[in-house]
């Protein structure tokens, strides 16, 4: 645990230090990722494919906020799928206007979410975000896990059904619509939608419990609701969900959420703190939990040979000795700023 409790320090201190410059990196690759995944997914349209201008939009995703990326990629979709018809990008556009709608009203501070769900659940890894998401968000998170849902299952269609469509007539509006549609919302998707939606409420109500280790109590508890959805979907509505596929990248999701949670938000549950206390208008009880941190003796216990002038100093260790904090008084300095 000490091991693990070092580098999460470590990466939280360069994290501190060249914060603007490593979220511009990482808006960057992860919006020329998504560009290029939907260019080998659909990749109809050359000019909507050329790499150039995927690159151009990466670049111009890395300067604007990250709400950038799932704007840019939506109009990729969309120019892409009128390579298929009028017909099929009027759809696709009507889609996207819905998914539109719900983020501005309810998640516009969730784009990251809404980027992230498509690409998990094209690798395979459909639980791990709304178990990630549960653990640290709101529940209104839900509408986006929703809407990336819809947009990897229009993806998928499209790219299923682009021969089909490309051979219809142009007048056969009915069949060609029902292809889109169809196969967009399929049983698949609606056991999909219900179980990714479901796992990120349990896991968030989990968390909200408070009882010591919730967090990663919740994250099991999480896998096993989506592999149950999975598993009832299938024998129900026969879905075609591969069993075998959904139960090792459900085990590789709750693998990676135990991982993040560890590094991201490591909790020392040994000097939990409990407090009572009240004001003139409430009364309060209080459950305090520090973050777990590495102490000097734990850095030279694993580092033997590192010498004093290597070791952090006692101005980067304030927050490792516990007993000395007055968690009571922090927390009413905190409650005055509400």
């Amino acid at each position: 645990m000490s091991t693990f409790t070092q580098l999460g320090e470590k990466m939280r201190a360069v994290y501190g230090r060249y914060s603007n410059g490593i979220d511009m990196a990482v808006k960057f690759l992860l919006a020329l990722f998504s560009f290029f995944w939907i260019r080998g997914t659909l990749g109809f349209n050359p000019i909507f494919s050329n790499p150039v201008l995927l690159l151009v939009l990466a670049v111009l995703c890395m300067i604007f906020s990250l709400t950038a990326i799932p704007v840019f990629s939506a109009l990729l979709i969309v120019g892409q799928s009128f390579s298929l018809g009028l017909d099929v990008g009027v759809v696709t556009l009507a889609i996207f206007l819905v998914i539109l709608i719900l983020f501005v009203r309810f998640i516009p501070e969730d784009a990251l979410e809404v980027v992230l769900t498509p690409l998990t659940m094209f690798f395979g890894f459909a639980a791990l975000v709304p178990i990630c998401t549960g653990l640290k968000r709101k529940i209104s998170a839900v509408f986006s896990v929703a809407c990336g849902v819809v947009i990897y299952y229009l993806m998928a269609t499209l790219s299923r059904e682009s021969k089909n469509l490309k051979t219809l007539a142009a007048s056969d509006y009915a069949d060609r619509l029902q292809l889109v549609v169809r196969g967009t919302f399929s049983s698949t998707m609606v056991v999909n939608l219900l179980a990714l939606m479901a796992v990120l409420v349990i896991v968030h109500a989990i968390r909200r419990l408070g009882f010591d280790y919730c967090m990663q109590a919740a994250i099991p508890v999480g896998g096993l609701v989506y592999l149950m959805f999975v598993l009832l979907g299938d024998a129900v509505l026969g879905t075609d969900i591969p069993i075998a596929a959904a139960l090792i990248g459900t085990i590789g999701s709750v693998i990676a959420a135990w991982i993040l949670l560890l590094f991201l938000l490591p909790l020392d549950y040994s000097k939990t703190e409990k407090m009572e206390f009240e004001d003139d208008d409430y009364y309060y009880y209080v459950k305090a939990i520090p973050k777990a941190a590495a102490t000097k003796e734990e850095i030279r216990r694993l580092h033997p040979d590192l010498s004093e002038d290597d070791e952090p100093g006692d101005e980067d260790l304030d927050r490792v000795d516990l007993d000395e904090v007055n968690f009571e008084e922090r927390l009413e300095d905190s409650l005055k700023n509400l």
